[in-house]
């Protein structure tokens, strides 16, 4: 049942990023600051963007229900990233032919810490499920 509810909550995040990424927001009037805690917001935008896409996909697809050794959950993680990158680099290239969006190798930088955050996240995660299991 977990197992469905990432896929279908990845599903949702997936369209919210092409959304994100594709949409013209040239119209909308927004007060939005140029930075956040020194950093250019639309780097901040799109690192949060990226942080959830290895978490959701671990859970939603590669985390192996039984007791799986660290070496192949990091392994699965790693498989997680590698179709996050592809989808960063995809966007960052249709944006570069979109007239509304613009292709900025620094986004695309952004894209990948996040990726990267979200993979530590999610070893993190396992760290704390498999003491707190394992003090038990």
């Amino acid at each position: 049942m977990k197992r469905k509810l990432f896929a279908i909550l990845f599903l949702i995040y997936l369209c919210m990023v092409c959304y994100l990424c594709f949409a013209d927001f040239s119209s909308v009037d927004m007060d939005i600051p140029l930075y956040l805690f020194g950093f250019p917001i639309d780097k901040v935008v799109h690192f949060f963007m990226f942080s959830p896409f290895a978490l959701l996909l671990y859970y939603a697809v590669l985390k192996d229900e039984g007791k799986a050794k660290w070496g192949r959950r990091v392994l699965s993680l790693g498989v997680a990233l590698v179709p996050g990158v592809i989808m960063a680099a995809i966007t960052e290239r249709v944006q570069d032919r979109l007239l509304y969006r613009s292709c900025d190798f620094m986004d695309f930088r952004a894209d990948c810490c996040g990726l990267l955050a979200g993979a530590l996240l999610v070893i993190l995660i396992e760290i704390l499920r498999i003491s707190s299991r394992s003090s038990k």
